[in-house]
């Protein structure tokens, strides 16, 4: 019996990635440099609740995954269990799915993904 490893959201997105790269003959080394995002950036935004008046912190991550087409283009997502895996997986899916819409329409744009761990307000 076969044992399917379970993928990461990141590994998921790269799936999509091989084909397009088996087909244009990709070398590992062009592979591995497209797969990478070019920055990534983790901050702790401390917050006063208006609650009870306590500070809490909140992780947020900012992934830049490829600006060679121009500007990073992007979304904000803000969800308790967002986490840097599946922001840099968001990045990835941006840039390929807007690829074709920049190649086609000659528009400069790079794509970027933001997110912040955030909670609900509790009742």
């Amino acid at each position: 019996m076969l044992k399917t490893q379970e993928l990461s959201i990141s590994d998921e997105v790269n799936v999509f990635f091989n084909d397009p790269a088996d087909r244009l003959d990709l070398n590992h080394g062009l592979r591995e440099m497209l797969k990478r995002p070019w920055r990534e950036l983790l901050v702790q935004v401390p917050v006063r609740m208006d609650d009870d008046g306590q500070v809490r912190v909140f992780n947020g991550s900012r992934v830049q995954h490829n600006a060679a087409r121009g500007p990073y283009y992007g979304g904000v997502r803000y969800h308790p269990e967002a986490d840097l895996e599946e922001v840099r997986a968001l990045a990835s899916l941006m840039t390929w799915r807007l690829h074709w819409w920049t190649c086609h329409m000659q528009a400069p744009r790079a794509e970027f993904k933001w997110a912040q761990r955030s909670f609900p307000q509790a009742s």
